[in-house]
């Protein structure tokens, strides 16, 4: 509705305000009814707030999490790392993947195309790489590596290696 599909993840289409005041009033003893939840089918907010469950340790997660005016309320920034080459695959497969499902179960974002080949989903999931997650990742996710306290490099099988300030371990 908000015409920013083209934009999704960029820092312009998540709501800044919320995920602080989540933050803000997680460290209370206010009570949190409900949090919205974000569907990769709908490739919208849905209507039905996700219960929260007050708990020690909460993750926060995403190509928001250390944006600047985010990542200055999380206790401990990890930035994951991977050669873009692993992101494109992995994204490809996601988006097989979720097209799959939507082919299943006749619904969500991903069932307009279900009429195309592998091999026009492949490029098709190129092109919305290269139009809207290249460029969010080198403009907005990129740059917050540097707001990370621990980076975790990801390789292409999901070995990982921790760096965390002049140490690193496998």
């Amino acid at each position: 509705e908000m015409g920013l599909t083209n934009e999704k993840g960029f820092p312009r289409s998540f709501d800044v305000d919320a995920i602080r005041w989540f933050l803000e009033t997680v460290r209370t003893d206010e009570t949190i009814d409900g949090l919205p939840r974000y569907s990769h089918n709908t490739f919208d907010v849905e209507r039905s707030p996700e219960p929260f469950v007050r708990r020690s340790v909460v993750i926060i997660e995403g190509v928001n999490a250390l944006q600047p005016n985010i990542a200055d309320l999380v206790d401990l920034r990890i930035y994951i790392d991977a050669s873009e080459a692993d992101i494109i695959s992995w994204y490809t497969t996601r988006f097989h993947r979720f097209t799959e499902d939507a082919r299943q179960s006749g619904v969500g974002f991903y069932t307009r195309f279900t009429d195309q080949t592998k091999e026009q989903l492949a490029g098709t999931a190129r092109y919305v790489w290269d139009l809207i997650n290249s460029p969010n990742l080198h403009r907005h996710i990129a740059l917050t590596k540097a707001n990370a306290d621990i980076v975790i490099e990801k390789s292409g099988s999901h070995v990982v290696r921790i760096q965390s300030g002049e140490s690193a371990a496998d």
